[in-house]
């Protein structure tokens, strides 16, 4: 009974040093060591299965003399262009407002124009008073009058003889707006033709007042 009780002894101190020995500050990197691989493997085995981000869209750029006006959302962005152009972009703005078939866009591009103040002697753009659609030549009487074009006179005032009684009080404005010689006399013979409507009338004694405060 003795040496049974001696052996147990001797086998659980034997546990007790082996329990010691793995607790050592020599086999805890080695356990540490275990881990990270295990961890390391997980890593590059949900690596395998990530899925990459989408590329990101290509960026318009806006100082092009080309846009894509098939979208409401490419016209506020040539609008929201107009806007800041600066005088670098008049070459621009200039083939918006004589050739792009949207209204709005080369209205636009005419009243940024006359704010840089390149309309001034521009025939092409001059031309624009004809244009077919109205809110084009509205935009473009205003603008040389804005511009105060005194070469344009001569084409304002044959507007006048038109029917067409949306444009007239813009062209009376215009030539209030220039207010040299020729531009009075025009405005003196509305007020002198007794088949002037009260309207034409009206703008004309505004567009002489114009001229005599300036």
């Amino acid at each position: 009974m003795r040496r049974l009780r001696n052996a147990l002894t001797l086998a659980g101190t034997a546990g007790l040093l082996g329990l010691a020995v793995l607790a050592t500050p020599e086999c805890v990197p080695l356990a540490t060591a275990g881990l990270a691989v295990e961890a390391g493997a997980a890593v590059e085995a949900g690596a395998e299965h990530e899925v990459a981000a989408p590329p990101a869209p290509p960026q318009r750029s806006l100082a092009v003399p080309h846009f894509d006006l098939a979208s409401q959302r490419d016209v506020h962005q040539v609008l929201a262009f107009m806007r800041k152009a600066a005088a670098a972009d008049t070459p621009v703005l200039r083939q918006l407002a004589l050739q792009d078939p949207n209204a709005l866009i080369a209205g636009s591009a005419l009243k940024r124009l006359a704010e840089l103040g390149a309309v001034v002697g521009d025939g092409d753009l001059l031309g624009l008073v004809h244009d077919s659609r109205l809110r084009v030549r509205q935009a473009a009487v205003v603008a040389v009058g804005r511009a105060r074009d005194v070469g344009a006179v001569a084409t304002l005032a044959s507007l006048l003889a038109t029917a067409d009684a949306t444009l007239r009080p813009l062209v009376l404005q215009a030539l209030g707006n220039i207010g040299d010689e020729p531009a009075h006399a025009a405005l003196r013979a509305v007020l002198s033709d007794p088949r002037a409507s009260p309207t034409d009338r009206a703008f004309a004694r505004a567009g002489r007042v114009q001229v005599a405060t300036r």
